[in-house]
């Protein structure tokens, strides 16, 4: 075992020596170990590895949406106007559709209060609303007449006349709704508000008998 552990050094040894005559080892470069390779994080990066065109990653795991830039006219113009702040009235229609949408069946309109369940029934237009009413004295009836109906489809005043002994216009044959109207074989007279103001209520009173009301008054 010594003897091939003998014979093997002499020969390295030769081999050396052949290769230094012949100069072989000035010409290899020497052997040096590859530098490590440097770990980089979000935030960092080589010098080396910058060609001056690359901007630097910085992710700290935090991504904020970009806001979205419009390029529209109105925007843009609607961005320099000042701020306003609008104001609604009680009867606008936002506000009705709101207090609709509260209480379905509770509406206002022009001053009235259209409930289809505390509101009463007039006679005379068939609304059902809060409006004061008058009962006719009949006990034999049931229909009752808004105060504005009967003033001024009646010119009557339901403040100043006898509640107790009041007869409804149905009653006393003179009623000028449309359904009375009809049912006595006559044309419902439509609005009599400028025919009053025009030719007064007894002119009213007679051409709703006769049916000679004029359609350019009405």
């Amino acid at each position: 075992m010594e003897s091939y552990e003998e014979e093997r050094e002499r020969q390295i040894r030769e081999n050396a020596e052949f290769l230094a005559s012949l100069g072989i080892e000035k010409l290899a470069p020497p052997e040096s170990r590859a530098p490590r390779a440097k770990r980089t994080t979000g935030c960092e990066r080589d010098d080396d590895d910058d060609d001056g065109d690359y901007a630097p990653r910085r992710d700290f795991g935090i991504r904020k949406r970009s806001k979205t830039v419009s390029y529209r006219d109105d925007d843009c113009y609607a961005s320099m106007a000042p701020e306003r702040k609008l104001t609604r009235g009680k009867s606008t229609p936002r506000t009705g559709r709101k207090a609709r949408r509260e209480n379905p069946g509770r509406r206002v309109i022009g001053g009235r209060i259209y409930d289809s369940t505390l509101g009463k029934t007039c006679h005379q237009c068939r609304q059902k609303t809060t409006d004061r009413k008058i009962a006719c004295s009949n006990a034999d009836c049931t229909q009752a007449m808004d105060y504005k109906c009967l003033l001024n489809r009646y010119n009557e005043d339901a403040d100043i006349i006898d509640q107790l002994l009041w007869t409804c216009p149905k009653c006393r044959g003179i009623c000028n709704c449309s359904f009375c109207m009809k049912k006595r074989g006559k044309l419902p007279t439509g609005q009599l508000a400028k025919f009053i103001k025009l030719n007064g209520i007894e002119a009213a009173k007679e051409a709703i008998m006769t049916d000679h009301i004029s359609d350019t008054v009405l």
